[in-house]
């Protein structure tokens, strides 16, 4: 009876040690510095869309961002998620939550260059101390979506990439704080790469063989 209990209970042992690991690691996940562009889909077919959400999480004191995104323009089209209507080079994402506070006078700048697949753009708080002073910092949320819409049948990717106008860029992204300092010690979370697989055939599709003649001799 006694070796009995006693393997039971290292056996409970054993699982409270795991549910533990466990725990700090969603823990540690969870509250780690970091910029993230997760995609809605990682696998689409020629005429579909992909929202790509750009996220922060738990950038302290957060007021500010400049990132360069890169992908292939003869296979994704930027576009807005919601109405498919194209990016231009002066397009800003969309649907964001942060810098939005009209009080803080947010400020933004786009420099994209849609024929070489290069989307360019950043966003700040104008006004720094009124938001210091507030002592509420925006650290977590999203700074905005972006659709990109399938234009050929071949597998691609999307990605923050550093460029030259951003030397001290960390993988195509530079985080300011409410000091106007710029934020290190961050992760770069890039999205997985897309698949692009045939799509369903047209209703009206079919196969047909045709005959040059009927009758022979």
């Amino acid at each position: 009876f006694f070796m009995k209990h006693k393997k039971v209970l290292s056996i409970f042992l054993t699982i409270l040690l795991v549910i533990s690991t466990i725990s700090i690691n969603i823990s540690y996940a969870e509250t780690t510095p970091s910029i993230e562009m997760a995609l809605d889909k990682t696998s689409a077919s020629v005429g579909d869309i992909i929202t790509a959400t750009i996220k922060i999480n738990n950038i302290s004191n957060f007021a500010g961002y400049h990132l360069n995104i890169k992908y292939d323009p003869a296979v994704l089209q930027p576009v807005d998620p919601i109405t498919g209507e194209a990016f231009t080079d002066r397009t800003m994402p969309v649907n964001s939550n942060l810098l939005t506070n009209e009080n803080y006078g947010p400020a933004n700048v786009v420099a994209n260059n849609i024929k070489s697949g290069i989307l360019n753009f950043g966003s700040m708080y104008s006004y720094l101390k009124d938001y210091k002073a507030s002592g509420i910092d925006e650290d977590t949320g999203i700074i905005g979506e972006i659709g990109f819409k399938v234009l050929k049948e071949q597998n691609t990717s999307i990605k923050f990439e550093d460029t030259k106008t951003m030397p001290d860029g960390i993988s195509g992204t530079n985080l300011f704080d409410w000091d106007s300092e710029m934020i290190a010690g961050y992760t770069v979370i890039q999205p997985n790469p897309i698949v692009v697989v045939p799509g369903p055939l047209p209703e009206d599709a079919y196969v047909a063989m045709e005959l040059d003649k009927t009758e022979v001799e």
